[in-house]
């Protein structure tokens, strides 16, 4: 287990666009370990609306009956894991020399843990590879746990999930640290 960021993980995120968000920002950097040469090959996301929609803002303002301002999610955001899955199978598909046999292992940092449709996508995407599948995250919720955007119904991913189908999680200091400085500006206008 990492305790800090890899020097090459940084400059990833370095380079990462800030999400267009004003509730929640996350970034995501995916790195395939591969075993002939000892290169890792990287992917990287953010949240994001993926039309110009609302100028591609991820949430909305919408007057309720009452006439008070509600900020909600926009239904066509990406999140930042499936951004970065994206780009990786597209990546993968275009270069022949990356097989299922060539990877080691496949590492997804991310700077909130993943909700469960982001956990969804990268156990049904990376899991094909059937290699070690190894998740460090910043801020965390409760166990995996938040409230959904539309139903407030809770959503329970428990770590003990995630572990049965062989993928590890570990919190990271410095993903909480890069977290907390891509939202510092939505935190203080809270």
């Amino acid at each position: 287990m990492k305790t800090r960021l890899p020097k090459r993980v940084k400059e990833a995120f370095s380079k990462i666009k800030k999400p267009n968000s004003n509730l929640r920002r996350v970034q995501c950097v995916i790195e395939l370990k591969l075993k002939n040469d000892n290169t890792t090959i990287s992917c990287t996301g953010y949240n994001q609306n993926m039309f110009k929609l609302h100028d591609y803002q991820c949430e909305t303002t919408l007057t309720t009956d009452d006439f008070n301002l509600v900020e909600i999610n926009n239904p066509y955001n990406i999140h930042a894991e499936y951004d970065a899955l994206t780009k990786l199978v597209k990546m993968i598909h275009k270069t022949k020399h990356i097989t299922n046999d060539n990877i080691k292992s496949i590492e997804v940092y991310t700077t909130t843990a993943p909700c469960v449709e982001c956990i969804k996508q990268i156990l049904f995407t990376l899991k094909k590879f059937n290699k070690k599948i190894i998740i460090y995250y910043g801020a965390k919720k409760e166990t995996f746990c938040e409230l959904h955007p539309r139903t407030n119904a809770t959503q329970l991913i428990p770590e003990i999930v995630l572990r049965s189908q062989g993928v590890k999680t570990y919190f990271m200091q410095d993903l909480l640290d890069l977290h907390v400085s891509i939202n510092s500006d939505i935190i203080k206008d809270k």
